[in-house]
C-alpha cells in the first residue's frame, strides 16, 4: 500500500517530534519527556482519521510549529549545559599557578 505526500509528512513529523523530545537532556528538566510524548501521541491519534486536505495541511503546519520551538528549547538546553560547563573550573591550574607553591591545594580548595 502506497502513502499519500500528506501521510508520509504527517509521518515524517511525528517521528521529529518524537525525536527531539527522546534527546531532551535529562538535567534540563526530564520530568516533561514522559508527559509531553504522551500528549504528541494522544494527538497523532485523535487526527489519524482526518480526510479533509485543508485540515490536515493546517494540522501538519500547527506541528511543523511545534516542531521548530521544540528544536529552540533543546538548541537552549544544550547552550545552558555547555555554557555551565565553560563557566566550572578547570581541571587543571593555569599556567600562571603552575608555579607558583601550593596551586594545586588552592585549586582543589584545600
Amino acid at each position: 500500500m502506497e502513502m499519500s505526500p500528506a501521510q508520509l509528512k504527517s509521518i515524517h513529523l511525528y517521528r521529529s517530534l518524537l525525536r527531539v523530545v527522546a534527546a531532551w537532556p535529562e538535567t534540563a528538566g526530564a520530568s516533561f519527556r514522559i508527559p509531553l510524548l504522551r500528549r504528541i501521541m494522544q494527538e497523532f491519534r485523535k487526527n489519524k482519521n482526518e480526510t479533509d486536505p485543508s485540515k490536515i495541511s493546517q494540522l501538519q503546519a500547527a506541528g511543523e510549529v511545534q516542531l521548530s520551538a521544540a528544536r529552540r528549547l533543546l538548541d537552549n538546553a544544550y547552550k545552558t549545559k555547555a555554557d555551565r560547563m565553560m563557566k566550572a573550573k578547570p581541571l587543571r591550574p593555569s599556567k600562571t599557578e603552575e608555579g607558583q607553591k601550593g596551586s594545586w591545594r588552592r585549586f582543589l580548595g584545600f
